[in-house]
């Protein structure tokens, strides 16, 4: 038993250290005036979205970029509360170009076909995508388009990061840790994740490797299994690693929410093709689930072992090291008894949702969705 908790603690040490040294070498991007303005298409599907539209419309209203220069497409996606109207409210006041679109949610995958009906609505070759529930920074496109100029890539992937994340700590610190991870990913040349909530990617790549096709009876994975296609084919996928580039996104409002969107995003994880996201995945849950184990025999000898000892010390370090990484680049100040509390609590989560991921469905907008 010893040896196996030796192993798996090194191996998760040495894998999360790895990501946290490729963040540290990232370079932060610092935009410089723009030889010429992009032009974007701005795709964001809805469905029950009411109390959560008015503040990204207003977000878009605030933007600091040219309005000739972008469109944004709202894809109707079967809501059944107001949503509907407070766009086309939003539409009357407004001299944002905006377009309103439905989609009927036919398909095992809604959101891919919400999305594909944007995008082949689109009048230009930058997408950018985000989420119904989350805010733009005022400078993101003026970003966004200096990164084009200077790094021309085909693919960029932006940070994401909790509003009001004091009040959902669980779910802040583990976005920390998720953040941190996807920058250091791609600080050490294998990046494994990204996020719909702050895509961009060029629409003719987009077409050129087959969009969504090939996984279309996923539920979930329309940003990352068009990541991996981009690798796929050689694409360039970068890292926009600027606080200027933040989108911030709403916390799920219950616990039961959180888990269920957990359970989403580990679903998906069986269908990836990217081998050091499985392998960090498998660690990830192995440490967990080591954790508990050994934290049951030491409730059973009624005695702090020293293997638990050394598994919890070691764990808590470089992932308080990761967080710490996180909370400087997102501006957000750690509570350390929250984080000692919260990664006591974290494994029991995590090894649950892993769990209720390999054998069971979600539900997601009021919908239900099989494995």
């Amino acid at each position: 038993m010893f040896s196996i908790v030796l192993i798996v603690t090194c191996c998760y040490v040495l894998l999360l250290g790895l990501f946290l040294v490729g963040a540290l070498r990232l370079p932060e991007f610092k935009a410089t005036n723009a030889s010429h303005f992009t032009k974007f298409s701005i795709i964001v599907p809805f469905r029950n979205e009411v109390e959560h539209l008015n503040e990204l419309l207003t977000s878009f209203e605030n933007l600091d970029y040219p309005r000739s220069h972008f469109e944004i497409i709202l894809i109707n996606d079967s809501s059944e509360d107001g949503s509907v109207s407070l766009v086309k409210s939003f539409t009357y006041t407004t001299n944002l170009e905006i377009k309103l679109m439905h989609s009927y949610g036919i398909t095992k995958s809604p959101k891919k076909e919400a999305l594909l009906k944007g995008i082949n609505k689109s009048n230009n070759n930058w997408i950018v995508t985000t989420d119904a529930d989350c805010a733009v920074p005022r400078l993101w496109l003026k970003t966004l388009n200096a990164f084009i100029i200077t790094k021309t890539p085909n693919m960029v992937v932006m940070p994401v990061f909790i509003t009001n994340g004091h009040k959902k700590t669980l779910e802040c610190l583990e976005t920390l840790c998720l953040q941190t991870v996807t920058m250091g990913s791609f600080g050490v040349g294998k990046p494994i994740m990204n996020n719909g909530a702050n895509l961009a990617y060029q629409k003719s790549d987009f077409f050129h490797v087959k969009g969504f096709i090939g996984n279309e009876q996923i539920a979930s994975g329309d940003d990352m299994f068009l990541f991996e296609k981009f690798i796929k084919y050689n694409l360039s996928v970068q890292y926009l690693k600027s606080n200027s580039a933040i989108v911030l996104t709403k916390p799920q409002i219950n616990l039961n929410n959180l888990i269920s969107q957990r359970i989403r995003w580990a679903s998906k994880t069986s269908a990836s093709k990217n081998v050091l996201l499985k392998i960090s995945g498998v660690l990830i849950f192995s440490m967990n689930l080591l954790l508990l184990v050994l934290l049951g025999h030491s409730i059973l000898i009624l005695k702090l072992s020293t293997p638990l000892l050394i598994a919890i010390s070691s764990k808590f370090l470089i992932d308080l090291m990761i967080m710490a990484f996180g909370a400087k680049f997102f501006i957000y100040k750690l509570n350390y008894f929250n984080v000692l509390k919260q990664s006591l609590a974290y494994p029991f989560a995590n090894v649950y949702i892993a769990i209720r991921s390999m054998f069971g469905g979600f539900s997601w907008k009021d919908r239900a969705f099989e494995k």
